[in-house]
């Protein structure tokens, strides 16, 4: 498991998000890959996101779920503290307002938003209730915390991928990726996420876990994808070749009639309200 003392957390978490996830790695691959689990209905849904909501999206990456979630809201503010995460998302994406912002420090008043977003970021907190805390400051009365966790173990499609890479690169070819995460990265059950809520004073706290699927098209999109994640830069006929005949054997199982791909995805969401009535 990830030191998780919090100054260690930080250090660790902003070297890999301003080095190895920085330039479109990161929005191409990961996130692209996260984006195909139905995060913006599970938002709205249990955000209670209408067209007169004020949203924050908190550790908004490159901006992909800010923008999905401005075409249902009034406004939408998404904040990261990587300065590449910020710059990507201003490039890329018209639909909502982007800044660098300190989670547990946000520029914002008191009782701005209606809604508060975590999607797949706490368990990179360093300080997990230190960051609820100050959602609950910026939150209306009655507004609403959501959090969608990632299950590590229970990802089908990063499974069969690093699975793909693993079988056709030898340890000492393998990229290495920086170990990432906070007191919450190996959460699988609600229990953490229910203490947390509660501790930090919020009411009707609920978490459950969901099954998710992620679909992708055809073998040529996730073969793509996962040069992409393995940032495979120097190619021959005979790699590629590898890789297919790798994606084909670990990915058989979910491979549908017509072609494409579905990976079940189990995940964990959780909401809390600040107490309180408008």
């Amino acid at each position: 498991m990830p030191d998780s003392i919090p100054e260690v957390v930080e250090k660790r978490e902003h070297a890999a998000w301003d080095d190895v996830w920085s330039g479109e790695l990161y929005e191409d691959a990961i996130a692209f890959i996260t984006s195909l689990s139905g995060q913006t209905e599970i938002a709205i849904d249990l955000g209670g996101i209408t067209s007169a909501s004020r949203v924050l999206d908190v550790g908004c990456g490159p901006g992909n779920l800010s923008e999905s979630l401005a075409k249902h809201a009034a406004s939408v503010d998404g904040i990261d503290f990587s300065e590449n995460m910020i710059q990507q998302a201003k490039r890329r994406r018209s639909g909502a307002k982007f800044r660098v912002a300190n989670a547990e420090a946000l520029p914002f008043e008191d009782e701005e938003f209606d809604v508060a977003i975590c999607c797949y970021t706490s368990h990179h907190f360093a300080r997990p209730e230190a960051v609820y805390n100050e959602l609950k400051r910026v939150l209306k009365l009655g507004g609403r915390v959501v959090a969608l966790h990632p299950i590590q173990a229970e990802n089908a499609a990063f499974g069969a991928i690093f699975q793909t890479l693993g079988d056709v690169f030898p340890p000492e070819k393998m990229e290495t990726f920086p170990e990432l995460g906070g007191p919450l990265f190996e959460v699988e059950s609600p229990e953490p996420y229910i203490e947390l809520l509660t501790n930090c004073g919020y009411e009707n706290v609920m978490c459950e876990k969901r099954l998710k699927h992620c679909s992708l098209p055809d073998e040529e999109a996730l073969v793509n994808v996962t040069i992409q994640i393995g940032k495979v830069t120097e190619f021959s006929d005979e790699l590629r070749d590898a890789i297919v005949r790798a994606t084909a054997e670990s990915s058989a199982q979910y491979k549908q009639t017509d072609g494409s791909y579905l990976f079940p995805d189990n995940i964990l969401v959780a909401r809390g309200v600040k107490p309180g009535h408008c």
